[in-house]
């Protein structure tokens, strides 16, 4: 953690990185809002490690005094969404076309996890 601004955290197995997550501190008056990412390997996906990360993510952001935490994914990734969903973080936004990835646009999902 860098200055209350930034957590980072990884899973390993046999010291490779399989998965990494992040909670980015936004600035201003946005300060107590945190996004969120999360990067599993395909081979490590389905056996519960992004749920795990999100729980440990929740519980640092309250720690850091976070109130929102604004995780986001691709449309098109339904098993983040549901990974989200079952840590209780609702759809709240949509940005259409946000991303362009090997000549696709993409649009991005907002949730949002209400803290304590």
């Amino acid at each position: 953690m860098e200055r209350e601004k930034t957590f980072f955290l990884a899973a390993e197995v046999e010291g490779r990185s399989v998965a990494s997550s992040e909670i980015n501190r936004q600035m201003g008056n946005q300060k107590h809002v945190g996004v969120v990412g999360i990067v599993i390997e395909k081979s490590f996906r389905e056996l519960g490690l992004g749920t795990a990360m999100m729980r440990v993510l929740i519980e640092q952001a309250e720690k850091m005094g976070l109130k929102v935490l604004a995780p986001t994914a691709f449309a098109s990734n339904k098993r983040a969404i549901y990974v989200y969903e079952k840590v209780e973080s609702a759809q709240t936004g949509l940005i259409p076309k946000k991303h362009l990835r090997q000549g696709n646009n993409i649009d991005e999902v907002i949730m949002t996890k209400l803290l304590g």
